[in-house]
């Protein structure tokens, strides 16, 4: 399976990657200017020394929306499951990697 990677942002914080990893699910809601909910990730490993997560899915990501760097699983699609306005895709978790003092709350974590 692919490697894929979202890097941590005020909406990937270190929480969130602890729910991420016990739910086995990276969710997404609408991008920015759309409104269109999706999951949004890069393609291949957590780069070394970046914080965020890594992880692999069985779902390919919606046909014709990705990039040669980005990939997205947009609502609507067989595979995306709707939850509440956002949309959520399975994954087995690789890599959590949190250790920059600007992404952290009291500690660091990689696992």
């Amino acid at each position: 399976m692919p490697l894929y990677h979202r890097l941590a942002s005020s909406t990937q914080r270190l929480d969130v990657a602890f729910h991420q990893t016990h739910s086995k699910e990276v969710w997404g809601t609408g991008a920015f200017l759309t409104g269109i909910a999706s999951v949004k990730a890069y393609l291949g490993p957590l780069p070394a020394g970046d914080d965020g997560i890594e992880f692999e899915t069985d779902i390919p990501p919606t046909p014709g929306t990705s990039t040669l760097a980005v990939a997205y699983w947009y609502q609507g699609q067989a595979q995306a499951a709707a939850k509440s306005g956002f949309v959520m895709i399975p994954v087995s978790m690789r890599k959590v990697a949190y250790t920059q003092p600007a992404n952290l709350g009291a500690a660091s974590c990689v696992f």
